[in-house]
């Protein structure tokens, strides 16, 4: 009688490490769903707004793929200066174009960096795929802009509804 004490009774149920680990499962998939719904919140409230609408607008305008086939590897927008105001003066916060005026109807906006291209389009070959792309005559004035890396203005020209300086 004397013997060994008794074996301690057996737990009934999963094991501790069981449940830390659903735990932990638990909290990484609710911080994955709040993640979810936070980045949800945030593109709806971007499209809200009127920048974003006004870029998405003007960066799939008539005209802007055969300027990127020109050569506006990085950008490529036609900023329509009366219904995109917006846009008109994030595109004058940038260097070099604070002092120019918007005497122009559209903006041709094309930008570049050398990774595919060794030389940056000319504000004419710019001018030259957006006019033909929207049948060769402007609703009025236009401006073509080129940019480089760094915000370098490569080319910065006026011109009529047909195209001439």
């Amino acid at each position: 009688m004397y013997g060994a004490p008794p074996p301690p009774p057996r737990r009934s149920g999963p094991p501790i490490a069981v449940i830390v680990l659903l735990v932990v499962v638990g909290v990484v998939a609710l911080a994955f769903v709040a993640g979810g719904v936070v980045a949800y919140r945030s593109i709806r409230s971007l499209r809200k707004d009127p920048v974003w609408e006004e870029s998405s607008r003007a960066l799939e305008a008539p005209g802007t793929q055969p300027m990127r086939e020109a050569g506006c590897n990085t950008r490529a927008a036609v900023i329509d200066v009366d219904s995109m105001p917006e846009l008109v003066g994030l595109y004058r916060s940038f260097p070099g174009r604070a002092d120019q005026p918007v005497d122009v109807k559209t903006i041709v906006d094309c930008g570049w960096i050398e990774f595919d291209r060794p030389a940056p389009p000319s504000c004419d070959s710019v001018k030259r795929a957006w006019l033909g792309a929207i049948g060769g005559h402007a609703r009025g004035p236009f401006r073509v802009a080129v940019e480089g890396s760094n915000h370098q203005i490569v080319c910065n020209e006026k011109f009529d509804a047909d195209g001439r300086p």
